[in-house]
């Protein structure tokens, strides 16, 4: 009896910055990594495989030094903002939440900004979608315990 192989599907998880076009693509090419590296694979790896401008995952990368410098430190700027907590009780009970919230600000033009928890709760637009952000996360939470748990 032969085997058959399915070829998996891949998709852009919400909010992300490839479309599922790409996720496609860039997904097939990571299981191949991980195939070839024996089951598993490390960002190192991703990286190497990246290097060569005849993979398909060269060009979401930043090959110019000074550029991609520049985009290391913002990404180094939004894991600091996101590290600071604040304590906050909430219904009698201490609770420890993120101080700082990225949030769509729409004014004349639509960027991502940082605003304070209590910005967050009190601004509808944001709280709407810092809801739908939560109730998305929640989702896909609920359906990988179910994976697990039927595995």
């Amino acid at each position: 009896m032969v085997k058959k192989i399915m070829k998996r599907k891949y998709k852009a998880r919400l909010g992300s910055i490839i479309d599922d076009k790409k996720a496609q693509i860039y997904g097939e090419r990571l299981d191949k990594i991980r195939q070839a590296k024996g089951g598993f694979f490390k960002a190192e790896d991703v990286i190497e495989d990246a290097k060569s401008k005849s993979s398909p995952l060269h060009s979401f990368f930043e090959w110019k030094d000074t550029v991609a410098a520049a985009k290391y430190r913002l990404q180094q700027a939004q894991t600091l903002t996101g590290s600071i907590m604040e304590v906050k009780v909430i219904s009698g009970v201490q609770s420890e939440q993120r101080s700082f919230w990225n949030v769509t600000r729409t004014n004349g033009k639509t960027q991502r900004v940082y605003v304070t928890l209590d910005e967050a709760l009190s601004t509808p637009s944001y709280k709407k979608e810092l809801l739908d952000k939560i109730i998305g996360h929640l989702e896909n939470t609920t359906t990988l315990m179910r994976l697990f748990k039927n595995q």
